[in-house]
């Protein structure tokens, strides 16, 4: 799988380069400066991107953790907004790549959206969320979902499924159904990612959702919590979903 590499004259990465790394632990931070007006037209983005203003550039800047890490800027077409907004931060010693073509392009190409219309709110630190305390393969798919393609930055709170509402309601959380599944998500969020039917149907598979589940009771025996029982975990889903878009021929 391709990194971002941060060249010396045109600061623009593809829409390919940029899609096969949607999903990944190491997908880079993507920005959407669209314009209100134009956003309003149609409310999607990249899976992951967060929105900003391109008049707010410093406060940008400060969201940005790892000022050595590119981030990509995404503006409609890739022109002003986005390569003003790559040069600015580029100015200022953080390495910025703007979208070639926009999210215009990203969606002429099929590729994955999701609708930030069905999204929590999300603080600098990312939204709330809340999932039950059971460790299972379908409480993992849920928080996989939302760390890898929804809120990378999301807080995750685990509780006794009983007390999720009421969770919900005290501290401004998100809550998942239990019963949720890949299907159910991707419904609710209106996440196109064609690749994820795939990774669903993968793990459904008896001999890796059996080996999954012995993992993941290993895993619960190191962990002294959900939050240490799901940062072990993460990376078995990361690495059947870097199995499967490697050998699978399906579109992002």
């Amino acid at each position: 799988m391709p990194n971002l590499i941060f060249p010396t004259l045109t600061p623009d990465v593809s829409c390919e380069t940029l899609s096969a790394l949607i999903g990944r632990p190491d997908a880079p931070p993507v920005f959407d400066l669209c314009l209100p007006e134009d956003f309003a037209a149609n409310p999607t983005i990249i899976p992951g991107a967060r929105r900003a203003r391109h008049d707010d550039l410093p406060s940008l800047l400060d969201d940005i953790n790892d000022p050595k890490d590119a981030c990509v800027i995404v503006c409609q077409k890739g022109r002003k907004i986005s390569q003003g907004a790559a040069a600015w931060l580029t100015a200022r010693g953080q390495k910025a790549l703007f979208l070639a073509g926009g999210i215009d392009a990203w969606r002429a190409a099929h590729l994955p959206t999701v609708a930030l219309t069905g999204m929590p709110k999300a603080g600098r630190n990312g939204a709330i969320w809340a999932l039950p305390n059971t460790p299972s393969l379908a409480v993992l798919q849920s928080a996989w979902i939302i760390k890898r393609w929804l809120d990378p930055r999301a807080n995750v709170l685990y509780v006794d499924a009983a007390e999720l509402t009421l969770v919900g309601e005290k501290f401004d959380a998100f809550t998942v159904d239990p019963e949720s599944s890949t299907k159910d998500m991707m419904s609710q969020f209106a996440l196109n990612a064609p690749r994820l039917d795939q990774w669903s149907v993968d793990l459904s598979k008896a001999p890796t959702r059996q080996t999954l589940e012995v993992l993941l009771k290993g895993h619960l025996a190191l962990s002294h919590s959900m939050t240490d029982w799901q940062d072990r975990s993460l990376s078995l889903l990361d690495a059947v979903y870097a199995s499967q878009v490697q050998h699978a021929e399906v579109p992002a």
